[in-house]
């Protein structure tokens, strides 16, 4: 999961947890994301392009992952809903 300069996935969930009065979490949250900062992601594709064999594989992530329902918590007093939590199914529009 990509983040950073206001913007990505973690934008979108403060966006969605003010609007729906607490971050959401697809089930129990018990998934895990890994994350990387654009500007770390982008400083690798320049590395990458500029001095790596065609063909290399990268993972890239920053620190260790996060349990969803953990980070749907953070989200949701980042919001200002006071970690109120709503789980989904797939399903849900």
């Amino acid at each position: 999961m990509v983040y950073g300069n206001g913007g990505g996935i973690l934008k979108r969930m403060v966006d969605d947890a003010q609007r729906l009065g607490g971050a959401y979490c697809i089930g129990e949250g018990g998934n895990r994301w890994p994350f990387v900062h654009i500007d770390d992601l982008a400083d690798l594709y320049r590395g990458a392009i500029e001095s790596v064999a065609a063909g290399s594989l990268f993972y890239a992530v920053s620190g260790d992952s996060i349990q969803l329902r953990l980070l749907a918590e953070k989200v949701s007093h980042a919001a200002g809903t006071k970690g109120r939590v709503i789980s989904m199914t797939l399903e849900a529009p």
